[in-house]
């Protein structure tokens, strides 16, 4: 017998199916064999960011909206946080998957994320946790990659905007260290989140008594962490800790709990780990990849979306009660880079770059202790000498703005390479 949930997914996919094949001529074609309602999605061809990207006028399900107009929007930095056409969310990914993205996301996947995330809040921090969150204000601190349209930045940048926003600040994740502590510590808020290598890398701070933060609650996202890690980083802000796992292409994927176990969003999402051939793997299997299915964004349908990240859905049920699954995340490690005495994160070293014109692909690997080597691949048209020495030059700015010395950039002639079973990664550190 199908619980509850179960056949409501089902019900959501068989629509989302139904609109896609309706307005995406992409998907017309794609599942032009299939049944005329499919509410098993085993029975859905594999897709992906390759496979997608270069049919995105047929991709998306308004037929009015063109690349070149999103692209022409995302490429104008003063309308980050502004909806697309007035009612879309309009966000690209920093190419830490090997090539940017460009993505819609439409008002229902906005508001289902939006309750979704004040959920979590509240199981985080409880109900005395919120009150007090706005009884200071409602003072929150972000610490992203900005400057582009990735979606935390231009998602906090909206919110900011609202008279709900005025507590909100947007920090720069490339900021020199020593001037991200000194604003953090003017600004106080009561939730800090931000990159999971970076909420590290504030820890130390914390604990060493240059970052003088009282949060009532951190959350490190968009990167997994090592195994005890995230208790250090709660122990040392004195705080709640809640992490999540999203991606551009569907924000809400999970959430963790009391446990640090991360609960899937199963009314919105459905994950499929599988292997290397695209078939199921059981509970307790580490998976080649993920494939997600995003319920609640119609305008450029995730379907079967092959993610590249490797999961593992945990066997047992979760002590704390939540009867949904749990997984753990392999490919999104935060890998901090030790430069000689410093660390750094390697989302820092990847902004220094991934801005530049003229480059298609990029990767920097520590080869040493105090060695990078810059893989690059150059688009046609610009000069491989020149763009070079801009990388070059953007990474010795970042490791002189956080005081790291002494270290040496090797030129290579090697492509950009992948990493069997893993996600393409623009920074690599020793292993």
């Amino acid at each position: 017998m199908i619980d509850p949930l179960e056949n409501r997914r089902r019900r959501q996919l068989a629509r989302l199916i139904a609109y896609a094949r309706q307005h995406s001529p992409y998907f017309s074609r794609l599942y032009q064999g299939l049944p005329s309602e499919v509410t098993d999605p085993t029975l859905l061809p594999v897709t992906s960011k390759k496979l997608l990207a270069p049919h995105f006028d047929d991709w998306v399900t308004d037929r009015s909206i063109t690349l070149a107009e999103v692209r022409k929007f995302i490429g104008d930095p003063s309308l980050i946080g502004t909806p697309f056409r007035g009612e879309y969310t309009a966000a690209t990914t920093s190419g830490s998957t090997g090539n940017p993205g460009i993505f819609l996301l439409d008002k229902h996947n906005r508001k289902a994320i939006e309750r979704w995330g004040s959920r979590a809040l509240f199981h985080w921090i409880g109900a005395r946790g919120v009150l007090r969150f706005v009884l200071r204000g409602r003072r929150m601190a972000t610490v992203s990659a900005v400057g582009a349209h990735f979606v935390v930045a231009t998602s906090t940048t909206a919110i900011m905007r609202t008279r709900m926003g005025k507590g909100v600040r947007l920090f720069d994740a490339a900021m020199p260290m020593p001037q991200l502590v000194e604003q953090l510590n003017a600004f106080q808020p009561t939730i800090l989140a931000g990159y999971a290598g970076l909420c590290s890398l504030l820890a130390n701070e914390q604990e060493e008594g240059r970052l003088r933060l009282n949060p009532l609650l951190v959350m490190p996202g968009s990167e997994g962490m090592a195994i005890g890690e995230a208790e250090r980083i709660a122990t040392a802000f004195g705080a709640k800790l809640g992490t999540t796992y999203v991606a551009t292409e569907c924000l809400g994927i999970a959430r963790s709990c009391k446990f640090g176990r991360l609960h899937y969003n199963s009314p919105f999402v459905i994950l499929e780990p599988v292997d290397a051939q695209y078939q199921p793997v059981p509970p307790g299997v580490q998976s080649n990849t993920v494939l997600v299915t995003n319920l609640v964004n119609a305008i450029q349908p995730i379907l079967r979306y092959d993610l590249g990240d490797s999961i593992l859905v945990l066997p047992d049920r979760c002590p704390c009660g939540d009867r949904t699954p749990t997984i753990r995340v392999q490919g999104r490690t935060a890998e901090l880079l030790r430069l000689g005495e410093r660390a750094i994160a390697p989302l820092v070293l990847q902004t220094a770059v991934d801005r530049l014109p003229g480059i298609e692909r990029f990767q920097i690997v520590q080869t040493a202790p105090t060695t990078l080597r810059l893989r690059l691949r150059v688009r046609a048209g610009h000069d491989p000498g020149s763009v070079r020495k801009q990388a070059e030059d953007g990474i010795r700015k970042v490791l002189a703005a956080n005081t790291v010395s002494g270290v040496s950039i090797e030129r290579s002639d090697e492509p950009p390479e992948t990493i069997p079973g893993r996600k393409y990664r623009t920074v690599i550190p020793l292993s």
